[in-house]
């Protein structure tokens, strides 16, 4: 954890240019991180740092996960929770800063 923001990616490890997209941790993959990677405290809320495209992945595997919840299989749902704990458990913890500290 910083309180800095850093210049690269969480998810792909490349710079970011320009200005960095923010993915918000649900409260879910907030304990998923602190109990499966040690994702250390955050005084208000941990947001993702990365580049558009990366945003555009996670939002895409985390609504597919909602979707599969709500309509798809169970089978179909877990495949999809697993898929985003695999993106989730690629990220630089180090890439993951406080809300008001952007």
């Amino acid at each position: 954890m910083t309180d800095d923001v850093p210049d690269t990616c969480a998810s792909c490890g490349k710079e970011i240019s320009g200005r960095p997209s923010e993915w918000n941790l649900d409260p879910e993959w907030r304990m998923y991180l602190e109990e499966e990677r040690d994702l250390g405290w955050f005084a208000n809320a941990p947001v993702v740092i990365c580049c558009p495209g990366c945003k555009d992945d996670l939002d895409r595997f985390e609504n597919s996960l909602s979707e599969q919840r709500a309509y798809g299989t169970d089978a179909d749902a877990e495949a999809a929770e697993a898929k985003l704990q695999e993106e989730l458990d690629g990220l630089d913890l180090d890439c993951i800063v406080d809300q008001f500290a952007l």
